[in-house]
Protein backbone atom coordinates (compact mmCIF):
# COMPACT_ATOMS: atom_id res chain seq x y z
CA UNK A 1 0.00 0.00 0.00
CA UNK A 2 1.37 3.36 -0.90
CA UNK A 3 -0.09 6.77 0.58
CA UNK A 4 0.33 9.83 -0.96
CA UNK A 5 -1.21 13.60 -0.37
CA UNK A 6 -1.26 15.87 2.29
CA UNK A 7 -2.04 13.04 5.59
CA UNK A 8 0.19 10.78 4.16
CA UNK A 9 2.52 10.83 7.08
CA UNK A 10 -1.04 10.62 9.30
CA UNK A 11 -1.95 7.98 7.35
CA UNK A 12 1.15 6.05 7.74
CA UNK A 13 1.92 6.45 11.08
CA UNK A 14 -1.88 5.14 11.93
CA UNK A 15 -1.43 2.20 9.69
CA UNK A 16 1.91 1.67 11.16
CA UNK A 17 0.31 1.26 14.73
CA UNK A 18 -2.69 -0.79 13.93
CA UNK A 19 -0.42 -3.08 11.82
CA UNK A 20 2.08 -3.56 14.87
CA UNK A 21 -0.55 -4.62 17.49
CA UNK A 22 -0.94 -7.43 15.30
CA UNK A 23 0.74 -10.29 15.33
CA UNK A 24 2.10 -10.22 11.05
CA UNK A 25 3.76 -6.96 11.57
CA UNK A 26 7.14 -7.51 14.40
CA UNK A 27 9.79 -6.39 12.34
CA UNK A 28 10.55 -3.10 14.01
CA UNK A 29 12.03 -2.25 10.44
CA UNK A 30 9.12 -2.27 8.45
CA UNK A 31 7.09 -0.04 11.15
CA UNK A 32 9.97 2.26 10.63
CA UNK A 33 9.60 2.07 6.78
CA UNK A 34 5.91 2.68 6.97
CA UNK A 35 6.50 5.80 9.03
CA UNK A 36 9.11 7.75 7.37
CA UNK A 37 10.02 10.44 8.92
CA UNK A 38 6.95 10.80 11.34
CA UNK A 39 8.86 12.84 13.39
CA UNK A 40 10.83 15.24 11.99
CA UNK A 41 13.91 16.51 13.98
CA UNK A 42 13.71 19.77 15.74
CA UNK A 43 15.91 22.13 16.82
CA UNK A 44 15.95 24.75 19.60
CA UNK A 45 17.93 26.76 21.83
CA UNK A 46 18.43 25.84 25.25
CA UNK A 47 19.88 27.75 28.34
CA UNK A 48 22.24 25.45 30.57
CA UNK A 49 24.44 26.70 33.76
CA UNK A 50 27.48 24.91 35.72
CA UNK A 51 27.61 24.61 39.62
CA UNK A 52 32.28 23.66 40.50
CA UNK A 53 31.82 21.43 43.46
CA UNK A 54 34.51 19.19 44.93
CA UNK A 55 35.20 16.15 42.85
CA UNK A 56 34.28 13.34 45.63
CA UNK A 57 31.21 10.84 45.34
CA UNK A 58 27.55 12.19 45.89
CA UNK A 59 27.94 16.08 45.16
CA UNK A 60 25.82 15.06 41.91
CA UNK A 61 23.31 13.11 43.96
CA UNK A 62 22.89 16.21 46.09
CA UNK A 63 22.68 18.63 43.70
CA UNK A 64 20.31 16.59 41.85
CA UNK A 65 18.29 15.85 44.92
CA UNK A 66 17.99 19.71 45.95
CA UNK A 67 16.38 20.15 42.15
CA UNK A 68 14.18 17.37 42.08
CA UNK A 69 12.44 18.42 45.99
CA UNK A 70 12.78 21.94 44.15
CA UNK A 71 10.62 20.93 41.09
CA UNK A 72 13.04 21.51 39.01
CA UNK A 73 12.50 19.71 35.37
CA UNK A 74 16.28 19.15 33.26
CA UNK A 75 15.98 18.51 29.85
CA UNK A 76 19.73 17.55 30.40
CA UNK A 77 21.91 16.88 32.84
CA UNK A 78 26.10 16.52 32.25
CA UNK A 79 29.38 16.16 34.56
CA UNK A 80 32.82 16.62 33.21
CA UNK A 81 36.16 17.13 35.38
CA UNK A 82 37.63 20.47 35.65
CA UNK A 83 41.10 19.79 37.40
CA UNK A 84 42.66 17.81 39.79
CA UNK A 85 39.95 18.31 42.74
CA UNK A 86 36.80 19.91 40.66
CA UNK A 87 33.79 18.84 38.72
CA UNK A 88 31.33 20.90 36.65
CA UNK A 89 27.85 19.77 36.73
CA UNK A 90 25.94 21.42 33.69
CA UNK A 91 22.42 21.82 34.03
CA UNK A 92 20.19 22.57 31.49
CA UNK A 93 16.92 23.24 32.77
CA UNK A 94 13.09 23.24 31.17
CA UNK A 95 12.66 26.88 32.93
CA UNK A 96 16.27 28.70 33.96
CA UNK A 97 14.36 30.65 37.01
CA UNK A 98 13.33 27.80 38.73
CA UNK A 99 16.90 26.61 38.69
CA UNK A 100 18.63 29.69 39.77
CA UNK A 101 15.64 30.40 42.15
CA UNK A 102 16.40 26.63 43.95
CA UNK A 103 20.37 26.92 43.70
CA UNK A 104 19.92 30.36 45.50
CA UNK A 105 17.97 28.95 48.24
CA UNK A 106 20.69 26.42 48.38
CA UNK A 107 23.59 28.89 48.39
CA UNK A 108 24.52 26.97 45.43
CA UNK A 109 26.83 28.96 43.05
CA UNK A 110 25.35 29.11 39.42
CA UNK A 111 27.71 30.20 36.54
CA UNK A 112 25.83 30.79 33.26
CA UNK A 113 23.53 31.38 31.11
CA UNK A 114 25.43 29.59 28.29
CA UNK A 115 23.90 28.68 25.51
CA UNK A 116 23.27 24.98 23.45
CA UNK A 117 21.31 23.81 20.81
CA UNK A 118 18.97 20.92 21.60
CA UNK A 119 18.36 18.57 18.84
CA UNK A 120 16.07 15.68 19.08
CA UNK A 121 14.60 13.19 16.30
CA UNK A 122 13.84 10.27 14.84
CA UNK A 123 17.42 7.64 15.74
CA UNK A 124 18.07 7.08 11.72
CA UNK A 125 21.34 6.49 10.14
CA UNK A 126 22.90 9.91 9.39
CA UNK A 127 20.27 11.62 11.70
CA UNK A 128 22.95 14.50 12.42
CA UNK A 129 24.46 14.63 8.65
CA UNK A 130 22.67 17.46 7.26
CA UNK A 131 22.73 19.53 10.80
CA UNK A 132 26.57 19.25 10.62
CA UNK A 133 27.13 19.72 7.10
CA UNK A 134 25.24 23.07 7.00
CA UNK A 135 27.26 24.43 9.94
CA UNK A 136 30.18 23.20 8.43
CA UNK A 137 29.52 24.91 4.82
CA UNK A 138 29.00 28.17 6.50
CA UNK A 139 32.23 27.64 8.73
CA UNK A 140 30.32 27.45 11.81
CA UNK A 141 32.48 25.31 14.11
CA UNK A 142 30.77 22.60 16.98
CA UNK A 143 33.51 22.60 19.00
CA UNK A 144 31.58 20.07 21.22
CA UNK A 145 28.95 17.78 21.60
CA UNK A 146 27.04 14.95 23.40
CA UNK A 147 24.07 12.74 22.63
CA UNK A 148 21.53 9.76 23.00
CA UNK A 149 19.39 7.52 21.82
CA UNK A 150 16.29 6.26 23.63
CA UNK A 151 14.81 2.70 23.45
CA UNK A 152 11.85 4.42 21.33
CA UNK A 153 14.48 4.84 18.50
CA UNK A 154 14.59 8.70 19.30
CA UNK A 155 17.88 11.08 20.04
CA UNK A 156 18.67 13.53 21.57
CA UNK A 157 21.49 15.59 20.91
CA UNK A 158 23.30 18.71 22.31
CA UNK A 159 25.84 21.32 19.94
CA UNK A 160 27.88 23.63 21.36
CA UNK A 161 29.31 26.60 19.23
CA UNK A 162 31.16 29.39 20.32
CA UNK A 163 29.28 32.33 21.09
CA UNK A 164 29.96 34.11 18.61
CA UNK A 165 28.71 32.02 15.94
CA UNK A 166 25.52 30.95 18.07
CA UNK A 167 22.91 33.37 16.75
CA UNK A 168 23.95 32.19 13.16
CA UNK A 169 24.05 28.56 13.93
CA UNK A 170 20.30 28.80 15.33
CA UNK A 171 19.45 30.61 12.58
CA UNK A 172 21.35 27.75 9.99
CA UNK A 173 19.16 25.04 11.93
CA UNK A 174 15.90 27.01 11.66
CA UNK A 175 15.14 28.37 14.69
CA UNK A 176 13.94 31.73 15.04
CA UNK A 177 14.36 34.36 17.29
CA UNK A 178 17.92 32.86 19.21
CA UNK A 179 19.55 34.95 21.67
CA UNK A 180 22.63 36.47 21.29
CA UNK A 181 25.12 35.22 24.00
CA UNK A 182 27.48 37.38 25.48
CA UNK A 183 31.44 36.06 25.10
CA UNK A 184 31.55 35.85 28.60
CA UNK A 185 28.79 34.72 31.48
CA UNK A 186 27.98 36.01 34.19
CA UNK A 187 28.05 34.80 37.88
CA UNK A 188 25.20 34.71 39.22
Amino acid sequence: MVVIGTGAVGCALALARLLAATEYFTDCRWRKAAVHRAMAVSVRCVEYYYATVDDRPGQAAQVLQLLAESGVDLLAFSVVPSGATHTQLMLFPAVPMQLLTAAKRANLEMTGPQHALLVQGDNELGALVEIHQTLAKEGVNIYASTGVTDTHDGFGYLLYVRPEDFTRAARLCGVSGAPTPTSRPPLL
